[in-house]
Order: C-alpha cells, then structure tokens, then sequence
C-alpha cells in the first residue's frame, strides 16, 4: 500500500517539475508541424489558438508565445482533468495526469483506463495503464521497425514520474 501524501484534486496544480516534463517531451518548434497523426502542431505541442481554433500549416511562434500558450493550454487541462478525476492524487500522479493528458487529448484521458483506476482507488494500476499507449496510427512502437519507438520512452518515463520513481 502506497504511503504517499495524497489532495484533493481541486487543491493541486501543476508544479514547476511537471513544467519541465512537459517542454522537454513536447521539445519546442517554431513552425508548425504535422505531429504524425494528422494534428498541425506549434510550439511546445500546442494544437490549438486560444481562440479554439486550429493550428494552420506554415504558421510560426518564438518561445516566448510558445510558453504563454503552454500555460493557457495545461490551465484548460487541468480544468478538465478536475471534472473527471474524482480521487485525490499525489503531486506527482497530478503532473502525470496533466503530462499525459496534454498528450493525447482530455476526453481521450478522462475516458481512459487510468482515470477508471484510480477513481476506484487502484492508484498503482492507474499509472501502469499508461503502457497500453504505445501505439500510434495504429502501429505499436515498440517494434522498432515502425519508427515510433520514442513513444514507448515517453511511456516509460511517464509511467516513472506517476509512481514517484
């Protein structure tokens, strides 16, 4: 049984650890980018304007609005992620939660395996659920032939930072 401090989820907020995580798996680009699967993409993975709408090819930032639209982007996040989550959660299952979900999408997350676990309360099966993600435009990525094995490192350290290792 996990002896980790755990809060309310309305009372945790993404810290500046969790920060790092995120710019270092997104890595920054000035110009957008397909990311793979057909989403255009800028900065440090933002898919959207604050205004909702998309990212359009040939579109450019600076670091500086990259890191403001982050922000924006992980404020709207964790707004989601607290409607979904009904447990409390460690800081570091939170800055997972958030990492993941600005990954692959709120709904996407809040619909997941990892939600349904921990708000039954199985925390440690909650984070392992993160390795059935592994796949990417349907091709599993830890054959390395499919050229997408960073996705399976990502999965690993994410799984790390969830069950605080």
């Amino acid at each position: 049984m996990s002896t980790r401090v755990r809060i309310a989820v309305t009372a945790v907020a993404f810290s500046a650890v969790g920060y790092v995580a995120l710019v270092h798996e997104e890595d920054y680009r000035d110009v957008a980018y397909d990311d793979g699967v057909g989403v255009w993409t800028i900065g440090f993975g933002s898919t959207t304007h604050e205004d909702g709408s998309p990212v359009q090819p040939g579109e450019r930032t600076n670091v500086r609005r990259a890191m403001n639209r982050s922000l924006k982007d992980i404020e709207k996040v964790e707004a989601e992620l607290r409607k979904c989550i009904k447990v409390p959660l460690s800081q570091n299952e939170w800055d997972f939660a958030v990492l993941v979900s600005y990954n692959i999408g709120q709904k996407a997350f809040c619909n997941s395996t990892m939600v349904r676990q921990w708000n039954r309360g199985l925390y440690e099966e909650g984070c392992a659920a993160i390795k059935a993600y592994y796949y990417a435009q349907g091709r599993d990525c830890r054959i390395r032939e499919n050229n997408c094995y960073g996705l399976v490192a990502r999965r690993e350290r994410e799984y790390a930072l969830c069950i605080g290792s």
